[in-house]
């Protein structure tokens, strides 16, 4: 067990089981998504002083009654497939994770209910898709299953550079679906939208805990900490980029919805995550997303 893994997993245990860890805040089941009516309280972990509002599990309400009414374009739908096959190559990501953090006490803790979140997310796009009409269930399977003759590999080798990676990752996700969901209500599609901003909230609360696992590392070891944060959004690239078969159209489709667009990745995903670790000097912050901009 490494040095790293002494100091980190004990202080990342500690803010998981004290702070991160939470009850299924919305769940899907059955062919109906239920969310605690509080869910909209839930905002960013560091946002959020002391421990996170608990919700009563009592409060509930159904928020995919009328779904099959709704009527997409073809743009939202494609790019809503999309999305689904990238949450589709969770056995990658958790199988990775498993291996890298087994030493990690905290974070690999944290995986399994980051797995568990992250499982409602392709099952309530599929839910989407097929309740509007845009895929049958037999589609949802075959495209699933073709997905797995691709795999997701780690894009970066260490266990302080995958944090800091999730933590942008999170952040740029967050702010894909909360698009996805401003372009559903413009199409007069309200229950999709809705279904993709809890989506969106849980990517919030995952990266602010990527955001907080980050200051640990940084508390061993500041320099490299810094450093790796840097190297990190200096080669910041979404997992799709390198597992969907056509990436200039999938691209396309993207900004026509406003899921993908230089700013979103330039200014509100590297500025806005370099800052929220709050340990990086604001000259650093600059020059690094200067020389992103120019790549």
């Amino acid at each position: 067990m490494s040095e790293e893994d002494r100091f980190v997993g004990p202080k990342a245990l500690e803010l998981f089981t004290t702070t991160l860890i939470r009850p299924l805040p919305w769940e899907i089941k059955a062919g109906k998504i239920v969310v605690v009516k509080r869910f909209d309280q839930h905002v960013e972990l560091e946002s959020t002083p002391g421990i996170p509002y608990v919700p009563d599990l009592q409060e509930r309400v159904i928020i995919t009654q009328g779904l099959e009414k709704e009527v997409l374009s073809k743009e939202l739908s494609q790019a809503l497939a999309i999305f689904k096959a990238v949450e589709d190559f969770l056995p990658d990501y958790m199988g990775r994770a498993t291996g890298m953090f087994r030493n990690n006490l905290g974070i690999s803790a944290s995986y399994n209910q980051w797995g568990r979140e992250e499982l409602q997310h392709s099952l309530a796009l599929g839910l989407i898709l097929e309740r509007t009409g845009n895929k049958t269930a037999q589609q949802l399977v075959e495209e699933h299953q073709a997905n797995l003759l691709r795999t997701w590999e780690l894009p970066f080798p260490t266990q302080r550079q995958m944090v800091l990676y999730a933590a942008f990752q999170e952040r740029n996700t967050d702010l894909a679906y909360q698009a996805l969901a401003t372009q559903a209500e413009k199409e007069d599609a309200p229950i999709t939208a809705k279904i993709l901003r809890i989506i969106s909230k849980d990517e919030a609360y995952h990266g602010g805990g990527y955001r907080a696992f980050a200051r640990i590392y940084y508390d061993l070891d500041q320099e490299g900490t810094i450093q790796d944060a840097v190297h990190v959004a200096a080669n910041y690239r979404m997992p799709a980029q390198n597992l969907s078969p056509h990436p200039r159209s999938r691209a396309t489709t993207l900004i026509k919805v406003g899921a993908l667009s230089r700013a979103m990745i330039e200014r509100d995903t590297i500025l806005h995550t370099l800052r929220g670790f709050r340990f990086i000097p604001e000259d650093v912050i600059r020059e690094t997303v200067r020389a992103f901009e120019k790549k």
